[in-house]
């Protein structure tokens, strides 16, 4: 509502923090071959910081390697 204040900036940099710190435990896991946790703490990071530099990188370069496949339905299936 009122960008560039100086009341929001403490909140603003603990944020950006936070994300940071969740990027590169992303960048660890990775390369200890945790590709989901990877993925879900990419996306923790986005939903703090979606501006962090290196992010979208990150994403992107987890994302093409690690694939989940999501199916929906609308009920569950009886004979299975």
């Amino acid at each position: 509502m009122f960008p560039g204040t100086e009341a929001g900036k403490p909140i603003a940099t603990r944020l950006r923090d936070e994300a940071a710190k969740l990027l590169q435990d992303a960048k660890d896991a990775e390369k200890e071959g945790k590709k989901p946790q990877a993925i879900d703490l990419l996306r923790r990071a986005a939903d703090l910081w979606p501006e962090l530099p290196g992010l979208r990188d990150a994403q992107t370069r987890i994302d093409r390697t690690y694939q989940v496949l999501r199916v929906g339905g609308r009920s569950v299936p009886e004979k299975m």
